[in-house]
């Protein structure tokens, strides 16, 4: 199945959000960014979980999660590619933007002071 143009947008926001150097450290701390109590679980309906097979990032976006989130959502959820989804989830989890934001900002100082 094919991305949505929508989803093949140029990226938004802060542009470290998708540096490689930021993505290892997203990898790094999947494990916690999943049981982080300011993670959000959202449950899916049924028809959702169908609807959206093979375009995970268009379910985002239905769910309105921002585009900047959405591959570390993608990763936190266990999958490697938004292509990756197949229905078999009941539920998401998205991490909060405050935690994002300063695991990005302690990834900015270091790079930084580096």
């Amino acid at each position: 199945m094919a991305l949505s143009i929508s989803t093949l947008q140029i990226p938004i926001g802060e542009v470290n959000m998708y540096s490689k150097g930021f993505r290892n450290l997203i990898e790094n701390h999947i494990a916690l960014l999943q049981v982080d109590p300011s993670t959000t679980q959202i449950s899916l309906n049924p028809h959702d979980e169908d609807k959206y097979i093979g375009d995970f990032y268009e379910l985002l976006q239905h769910l309105e999660v921002t585009q900047d989130m959405f591959w570390i959502t993608m990763r936190v959820n266990g999958l490697h590619s938004p292509l990756d989804y197949q229905g078999d989830l009941s539920q998401i989890l998205v991490p909060s933007l405050t935690t994002i934001q300063n695991l990005l900002t302690r990834y900015i100082n270091k790079v930084s002071i580096g």
